[in-house]
């Protein structure tokens, strides 16, 4: 992934990137969170970008894991997340070979397999992915075409 894009989109994320939290008109997104939810699993929100969807999870997960390239976009979530105790920042290339994280039972993950480079995503799932506890649970979100 090209963190330094991620860096340079930081300060003004909400008018770059589509707000995909925001336009989830029907709530689905949310009412998977809390469908999957529960005080003793944990979670991760991948590519959790300025935090739109922590508090949410944060909610219905005993602890979630906020992971990010950027550590600029971390830290727009850390202070908008600042109340939220059950949540840990993480700043990591995915897409990385070295890319480990502790493996939790619900993973969300949007718009993050965005790369024209087929390398790149295929590496960034299959980190997904391990990140995953057996039996766990994947929310992947990515636009239709």
């Amino acid at each position: 992934m090209d963190t330094a894009y991620w860096e340079r989109i930081a300060p003004r994320f909400e008018s770059e990137i589509f707000d995909v939290f925001a336009n989830d008109r029907k709530g689905l997104i949310t009412s998977r969170i809390r469908r999957l939810g529960s005080p003793r699993k944990t979670a991760s929100d991948l590519g959790c970008g300025i935090g739109n969807f922590l508090p949410a999870m944060t909610q219905a997960f005993r602890h979630v894991i906020a992971v990010d390239i950027s550590a600029k976009t971390l830290n727009r979530a850390k202070s908008a997340c600042s109340g939220l105790r059950n949540v840990s920042y993480v700043k990591l290339d995915l897409s990385s070979a070295k890319a480990k994280l502790p493996k939790v039972d619900f993973a969300l993950s949007v718009n993050t397999l965005l790369t024209p480079d087929a390398r790149k995503s295929a590496a960034l799932l299959n980190s997904t992915v391990r990140h995953i506890k057996a039996g766990g649970h994947l929310l992947l979100v990515v636009p239709s075409f």
